[in-house]
C-alpha cells in the first residue's frame, strides 16, 4: 500500500480510523471475542503466517494460541488483542508481516483502546493464583517473557501486565491498579534498556507508591 509507506505511526497515538489496508478501514475490523478466536484460527491455518510468527518471536505455538494471536486474512495483518484486568477485549494491535523496518513490525491499533484508563493495563496471560507482577514495555515483550517462564516451568507464578497506551505512559495506567499491584509479593519492572524506558521506569518508581523490583 503506497499510502502506508509514507507514513509513521507511534504506538500511543489514538487515531488510526482513517488508515485503510486492502480498502477496509482498521477502525471496522471487529475485536468481540468471536472474532478473535477467528483470527487465531486463521493464523493456524496459514502455515506461512504462522511460522513467520514463530521464527520472528521465538514463541511456541502453544503459548501464539493462549495468547490469542490471530491473522486477519481480509486485510493480510497480524492482530494482537489487548485483555483488561477484567478479561474484557479493549482493542487490537496489529502488525505486518513484512514493511521497510523488518518483519512482524508495528502498524497500528484500534480507536479508543486508551479511552478508559482504568482498562489500560493489560494481562499478557492468566495464571492461577500468580504471587508476582512482571511489567514489561510491550506485547513483544510480554510475550517472550511468557515464553521464558514456560520454558522454565514458571508460568503460573507471574501475572505478566503491559500497558496498551505505550511505554511512556506505564505509570498512568498502573496508577488506578494500586491495591491490585499490593496484592502481589513482587512487582518487577522491566522496560525498555534506553532513553524513553528509563525515563518511564524513573517516573513508576516516584509516582506509584510500592516497591518495584528492576531486573
Amino acid at each position: 500500500n503506497k499510502n502506508l509507506n509514507k507514513l509513521q505511526f507511534e504506538e500511543e497515538d489514538d487515531d488510526f480510523s482513517n488508515i485503510i489496508v486492502k480498502n477496509i478501514k482498521l477502525s471496522e475490523i471487529k475485536y468481540d471475542k468471536q472474532s478473535i478466536e477467528q483470527y487465531s484460527n486463521n493464523l493456524f491455518k496459514n502455515k506461512n503466517m504462522l511460522n513467520l510468527v514463530k521464527d520472528v518471536t521465538g514463541l511456541s505455538e502453544d503459548v501464539i494460541k493462549e495468547c490469542k494471536i490471530g491473522f486477519i486474512e481480509s486485510n493480510k495483518i497480524f492482530s494482537l488483542p489487548m485483555f483488561a484486568l477484567d478479561n474484557s477485549i479493549t482493542g487490537l494491535e496489529f502488525r505486518e508481516p513484512e514493511n521497510h523496518k523488518g518483519k512482524f513490525k508495528f502498524l497500528a491499533k484500534t480507536k479508543g483502546y486508551a479511552s478508559d484508563v482504568n482498562k489500560c493495563l493489560s494481562k499478557i496471560n492468566n495464571p492461577d493464583k500468580p504471587t508476582k507482577a512482571f511489567i514489561c514495555a510491550g506485547y513483544k515483550d510480554g510475550y517472550a517473557v511468557y515464553q521464558y517462564l514456560k520454558d522454565i516451568g514458571k508460568e503460573n507464578e507471574y501475572q505478566i501486565l503491559t500497558n496498551t497506551n505505550g511505554e511512556p505512559n506505564t505509570a498512568r495506567a498502573l496508577e488506578p491498579h494500586l491495591d491490585y499491584l499490593e496484592k502481589f509479593e513482587k512487582v518487577i519492572i522491566c522496560l525498555d534498556n534506553d532513553s524513553a524506558g528509563k525515563k518511564a521506569t524513573h517516573k513508576v518508581e516516584q509516582s506509584i507508591p510500592i516497591t518495584f523490583y528492576n531486573l
